[in-house]
């Protein structure tokens, strides 16, 4: 009898001990592969991979020299933006440029990652991306948050514009594709005038993007950090309007970094 109940305490102990453990992580499944459309080319890196059309010219880090040659060939206005990109050390995965942009509006891409250090899903990323930007600048005003239907990952959709002298007017499309605890960020810049043209040809490159799946990590309660989520639009959003400037002025490239102190100088006289 005693060894009965020394084995049922046992057994119990287990199911307490096994039952009360932390719950497993999820793991990598599946993804329907991608029909590329005819004529398009991929540009791929560290496990991320995206399909863009003939005109859209662009690399990685480790190419940036090499496409900043061939887009100066075209136009040297093109190779501003790399130029840029490099200048001020801005983190990317990939980037592109539309060479079929007029070369004083250029419509161009950018892909960066964001490891997430808490649970969120794509709605509630979006809300924090949206809140972030406008707490960062009065510029920059939320058009539509979207979550996309999509058989592949979850993802959503933030269209910013942003509106100033020098740059004129601007759209910014941030599509956010997550997979496991990492979500990537698939910016396209464009002249306002443009967008709605342009939208469509958007929604297809990002639905055409495989994105590496990266574990989730469990983060303390109440350590999320909001300035993460949207640092990395507003620098591309920045950037897009530095880089029209420059065009529209017909000046020499200038230090990214001077030019955001310029900015924020008159912003702040205004406000007094």
């Amino acid at each position: 009898m005693f060894n009965h109940r020394v084995k049922f305490l046992f057994c119990l102990s287990c199911l307490i001990l096994f039952g009360c453990g932390p719950a497993k992580q999820g793991v990598p499944t599946s993804v329907p592969t991608i029909t590329p459309v005819p004529g398009w080319h991929m540009l791929e890196n560290e496990g991320f991979q995206i399909w863009l059309p003939p005109s859209f010219l662009g690399g990685t880090n480790q190419t940036i020299d090499a496409v900043t040659l061939q887009l100066t060939q075209k136009n040297a206005n093109f190779a501003k933006i790399p130029q840029s990109l490099k200048q001020r050390g801005t983190p990317f995965i990939v980037f592109a440029i539309d060479t079929n942009s007029p070369p004083d509006k250029i419509t161009y891409m950018l892909v960066e990652n964001e490891k997430l250090t808490t649970s969120l899903d794509i709605p509630a990323y979006l809300d924090l991306l949206a809140k972030n930007l406008t707490a960062q600048s009065t510029l920059f005003n939320i058009l539509q948050k979207q979550v996309m239907t999509s058989n592949r990952y979850p993802t959503g959709k933030i269209v910013v514009e942003l509106n100033t002298i020098e740059s004129g007017d601007i759209k910014q499309v941030v599509y956010a594709v997550k997979n496991g605890g990492a979500v990537w960020q698939i910016s396209f810049t464009t002249p306002t005038e443009e967008f709605e043209e342009r939208s469509p040809i958007f929604d297809q490159i990002a639905a055409s993007a495989t994105v590496p799946y990266i574990s989730e990590t469990a983060s303390p309660a109440g350590k999320v950090n909001p300035w993460i989520v949207g640092l990395v639009v507003v620098a591309i959003a920045i950037l897009g309007s530095l880089a029209w400037l420059w065009i529209k002025q017909g000046r020499k490239s200038e230090p990214v970094v001077q030019a955001k102190k310029v900015v924020r100088k008159k912003r702040a006289k205004k406000q007094g």
